[in-house]
């Protein structure tokens, strides 16, 4: 049996590292128009946000999507649709698995997606505010717009957070 020794705890997130970093370049680059506060809070939604996903990927291992498929397929072999007429009690039970297993798949692809997004904008933030500090007076409305951007991911992220826990 292995045991872990104390500080080597398993790696986090890959978007972890990559948000330090963005931390990084923003306190050694200055901080324009409080960013790191804003930092604080996009942290926190993606932290819920890995929270959500590991949440859904361990449902949708517990329900193994292959299997649903597999059983869903077997059955309309079985009890072929007929146009018009409603699907038999064990198909439509099947289907009905099968569609609420998908939205789960589904909400767990978005919600990775929306993790990449959202990192890719504070890493587009880090290079602007970069630009910022060095003397590149030109890039402060860009900044704002990078700003905006984050503020929408922010909502996007608690919108999906939100939904996910009234599931």
């Amino acid at each position: 049996m292995f045991r872990r020794g104390r500080g080597s705890e398993p790696p986090g997130p890959e978007w972890k590292q990559r948000v330090g970093q963005v931390r990084q370049i923003v306190v050694d680059h200055g901080d324009p128009a409080t960013i790191a506060a804003r930092l604080d809070e996009l942290e926190r939604a993606l932290d819920h946000a890995e929270h959500d996903r590991a949440h859904l990927e361990q449902a949708i291992t517990s329900l193994n999507p292959e299997r649903v498929t597999r059983e869903l397929k077997a059955a309309l072999r079985e009890r072929p649709p007929v146009p018009g007429v409603p699907d038999d009690f064990t198909v439509a039970t099947l289907r009905r698995r099968h569609d609420a297993v998908n939205e789960l798949v589904n909400r767990r692809e978005e919600l990775t997606e929306r993790i990449g997004t959202t990192v890719a904008d504070l890493e587009a933030l880090a290079a602007r505010s970069v630009e910022l500090a060095v003397g590149n007076r030109g890039v402060g409305s860009t900044l704002d717009v990078e700003l905006e951007r984050l503020h929408r991911d922010l909502t996007a992220l608690q919108q999906a957070h939100d939904e996910i826990r009234d599931l």
